[in-house]
């Protein structure tokens, strides 16, 4: 497996310190912090229902997209 990375100013630099890829592998430990998500398509926004579990404090970055 190979992480691809978008092309986000910061992105690569934050990069398992403070973005994750897996909200299993690494959610637990920041729960009750803020989340955010990248949402790449409309069809993939409900996915940030689903952090709820974890917080409370969720933002959906769309990059205009949506």
């Amino acid at each position: 497996m190979v992480d691809e990375l978008p092309s986000l100013p910061g992105y690569r630099e934050l990069w398992g310190r403070s973005t994750f890829q897996c909200r299993y592998c690494h959610a637990w430990e920041v729960r009750s912090s803020a989340f955010s998500y990248l949402v790449p398509a409309a069809e993939r926004l409900e996915w940030s229902v689903f952090l709820k579990g974890w917080t409370d404090d969720i933002v959906a970055f769309t990059d205009g997209a949506l």
